[in-house]
């Protein structure tokens, strides 16, 4: 984390808060901080009101430290084709301490010659190493580790921000921000969960497009929230974390789990199709039908993910997560999925009929009440169409000529 603010003494006194209390916690341990106050440095503040006095200003002050402590670029010595710069600076005996700065002269506008002390108060301290940045804003970083087997770094992270949340409510203009790893772990899981919500939406609108429909998708992906159950019962009996691998295994069971509500439904369709059977009759037969297909696929996916579960190869402990939240999901899925998807297939059929009669009764047609290519319903007898056709028809036996020629 980094904390933001503009003065480093106030920087310091809170980074010495937060790193007490860090230690306070014995889940955190390797407690460090970049902010090290200890380099000699001399500071000068101006008199302003001195100076005014005897004509001289803040920038003349500081054009005099310059000079000697820093040195100018008073001219430039040209050798050949070669030019060099001519640097003036007082010698190294003339600014070894605080007291050769309080010796310093200044000439004022009326030509009298006054010493920095007189003008300036010179002060002898201790300061950073170096002074870092963050956002533009000087910044302290504060880093730790967590602790094995004790908490996770996402809850290390929610119990710093609030802490440090309610300690920075006393210095207002200063903030904590994350960064490195932090940043990366939140970063990782706002893509990740994008990357979710994008996986769901491309295997209902595929679904979508395989069944002709927008009602079939959502009966087939109510095998995802029976997944979810799995994978965080599987998680927890494991002592596993929901991490960047268990999200990413999560995301594998979006395509995997969906396949067994598939062969469900595209069977009962079948049967509806060739047999004519009502939703009902026809689930009770792709059931038992369909039976041996789900638990064949479902046993071979889980027997392929095994050794990424049991963390067989080197550093495999890191990816186990995934496989255990994958069998986790496969497991509930596959089991529940033989009980929620016929009853979600009846009862969304069963609506969609109810809506379709509603709006029959409306006024409103469907394809189905015409299908394309059925032939008109033929007239009545005794029609007039009829009597001219049979006239036509007797004309032309009489006359010898086919219906044909007449045509």
């Amino acid at each position: 984390y980094a904390l933001q603010g503009a003065d480093l003494d106030t920087l310091e006194e809170i980074t010495g808060k937060i790193t007490r209390l860090m230690q306070k916690n014995k889940s955190l341990c390797d407690i460090n901080d970049d902010l090290e106050l200890i380099q000699p440095q001399v500071s000068v503040f101006p008199k302003r009101d001195s100076a005014a006095d005897v004509g001289l200003t803040t920038k003349d002050i500081t054009t005099a430290l310059q000079t000697m402590m820093g040195g100018v670029d008073a001219a430039k010595f040209k050798i050949g084709s070669k030019r060099y710069d001519v640097r003036v600076k007082a010698e190294d005996s003339f600014r070894e301490d605080a007291e050769s700065i309080r010796k310093i002269l200044l000439r004022t506008p009326s030509g009298k010659n006054v010493y920095m002390r007189s003008v300036a108060n010179v002060v002898e301290g201790l300061g950073p190493n170096c002074i870092s940045r963050y956002d533009r804003m000087r910044s302290v970083t504060i880093t730790c580790n967590v602790v094995a087997n004790t908490i996770t770094t996402g809850q290390a992270s929610e119990w710093f921000e609030k802490e440090v949340a309610q300690l920075l409510q006393s210095y207002p203009g200063y903030k904590i921000t994350a960064t490195g790893m932090t940043q990366n772990q939140k970063e990782s899981m706002q893509y990740m969960m994008f990357a979710l919500l994008s996986s769901i939406v491309i295997v209902y609108l595929v679904l979508a497009a395989q069944f002709e429909s927008f009602i079939h998708p959502f009966t087939i992906m109510m095998t995802l929230p029976l997944a979810l159950v799995g994978v965080f019962l599987a998680l927890f009996l494991c002592h596993e974390n929901l991490s960047i691998f268990a999200l990413i295994g999560i995301i594998m069971l979006v395509g995997i789990v969906t396949r067994n509500g598939i062969l469900l439904v595209e069977f009962a369709n079948q049967l509806r199709e060739e047999e004519g059977l009502d939703p009902h009759y026809a689930m009770l037969k792709a059931g038992p039908l369909r039976l041996r297909p789900i638990l064949m696929t479902a046993a071979s996916s889980i027997i392929g993910v095994l050794p990424v579960a049991l963390g067989m190869s080197e550093g495999g402990e890191v990816r186990s997560a995934m496989g255990v939240a994958v069998i986790g999901g496969l497991l509930t899925s596959t089991f529940l999925t033989l009980f929620v998807v016929p009853t979600a297939y009846i009862t969304f059929d069963g609506t969609m009929a109810r809506i379709t009669n509603i709006l029959r009764k409306m006024g409103f047609k469907f394809e189905e009440d015409n299908p394309s290519g059925a032939p008109p319903a033929p007239a009545p007898s005794g029609s007039p169409s009829t009597k001219k056709s049979g006239v036509d028809l007797s004309k032309s036996e009489a006359s010898g000529k086919s219906v044909n020629d007449i045509r």
